[in-house]
């Protein structure tokens, strides 16, 4: 959904100047509220993100970022090739040696009970995409409505003072 805002003023040097001068003057309110949304994004994705060790939880995280005297952003990033393995899945492939000519690995359940099993390839049937980012972001909907509300109220009230 698109939208447009319009702002109409008898002076508008004098309006865009008042928004110049308190750009500067609220960035670091509003970089404070911004974080806040940004961790609590940052918490919901370690919730709905899959567990095996953790690691790939603990590598979710955000950064700001200041674009332009008036602008700031936050993303979020997550480990890579492996967050977009998750999201996405994969496909059926075969996984080979990368040095040597067997892979070895540590079966628990294998056909001559646990221990290390050599081959020269094996087939991954593939993973199941994972949209954890999708139901975090349903979920965070609500905050960052509060957030954006809060960085709206701060910057306007300190605007028209």
């Amino acid at each position: 959904m698109d939208f447009q805002i319009k702002f109409l003023e008898h002076q508008p040097r004098d309006f865009a100047g008042r928004f110049a001068k308190v750009g500067g003057a609220t960035m670091q309110i509003r970089r404070s509220q911004l974080d806040g949304g940004m961790r609590a994004l940052v918490n919901l994705l370690r919730d709905e993100a899959p567990v095996r060790s953790g690691a790939f939880r603990k590598g979710i995280g955000y950064r700001i970022n200041q674009t332009s005297p008036l602008v700031i952003q936050g993303e979020t990033f997550a480990p890579e090739p492996l967050a977009t393995f998750i999201k996405g899945g994969t496909k059926p492939h075969d996984i080979l040696p990368r040095r040597g000519n067997v892979l070895a690995f540590f079966w628990a359940d294998g056909p001559r009970g646990p221990g290390t099993y050599f081959f020269p390839k094996v087939h991954h049937p593939g993973t199941k995409a994972n949209p954890y980012h999708e139901r975090a972001l349903q979920r965070w909907r609500p905050i960052a409505k509060e957030v954006l509300a809060k960085m709206a109220k701060s910057y306007i009230a300190y605007t028209f003072q």
